[in-house]
């Protein structure tokens, strides 16, 4: 039986490995052949976040054991975790279901004085917590990079010391978190998490929506929640 490690231990020399983990989220992404692929984040209890490939569905929140498959470097393929790394499913690699539960949210929190720095995390995607403030309609703009028009929305965070961070949304995703939005008081006690957001690495001081992994949640029943609500309160 092969022991249980943790994700910190992952490397690419052996297959052999066992993680008990929890699937944070799941996307699709499509190849250059047109071949839908589901990617998703892992993390086990010990708060050490993974990304990695696979072909078949895993439900977000739960726990499972993995067992047997590859892990790759993740340079140029994705900025989502700090280490690195991905893993890959094979034919052999085994999914089980368990019964372990662990109540820890497993956020990343990251200060806003970071994201206005020079930073490694700009590389990164990153969590914060926050107020909502000047949610902006969707408007077309002129996207150089693309030399095209595409939507955008635009909304001001700000954290319990009242240091604000200006987050951009653009085609694609915008109206999904637009309708979030919806759900929150501007400038009232709502309290929002943004999740796997990509510091913009020109400006150094704005974040923007990375597609489809980045999420917003409005007013979570959760920990981190209610004491940032107590702290703004008092």
């Amino acid at each position: 039986m092969l022991p249980q490690h943790t994700v910190s231990e992952l490397h690419r020399h052996i297959t052999g490995w066992k993680i008990r983990v929890k699937v944070l989220r799941k996307w699709y992404t499509i190849s250059g052949e047109s071949k839908k692929t589901l990617e998703f984040v892992l993390c086990d209890d010990q708060g050490t976040n993974q990304i990695g490939k696979y072909e078949d569905e895993l439900n977000e929140s739960k726990w499972k054991i993995i067992t047997f498959f590859s892990v790759k470097n993740a340079f140029g393929t994705s900025n989502v975790v700090c280490n690195n790394i991905k893993i890959d499913f094979l034919s052999g690699t085994i999914v089980e279901q368990t019964y372990y539960t662990n109540r820890n949210n497993l956020f990343s929190f990251v200060d806003y004085e970071i994201i206005s720095m020079e930073y490694p995390l700009n590389n990164y995607l990153v969590d914060i917590n926050g107020r909502v403030q000047n949610v902006s309609d969707i408007e077309e703009v002129y996207h150089f990079g693309n030399e095209t028009n595409i939507e955008q929305l635009c909304f001001t965070f700000f954290n319990e010391r009242n240091k604000q961070i200006n987050c951009l949304v653009w085609g694609g995703k915008d109206q999904e978190i637009k309708n979030k939005l919806n759900h929150a008081t501007p400038g009232g006690n709502d309290v929002c998490i943004l999740r796997w957001w990509k510091i913009d690495t020109l400006k150094g001081k704005d974040i923007h929506a990375y597609g489809e992994i980045s999420d917003i949640m409005v007013n979570p029943d959760i920990e981190e929640v209610i004491q940032f609500r107590t702290t703004m309160q008092s």
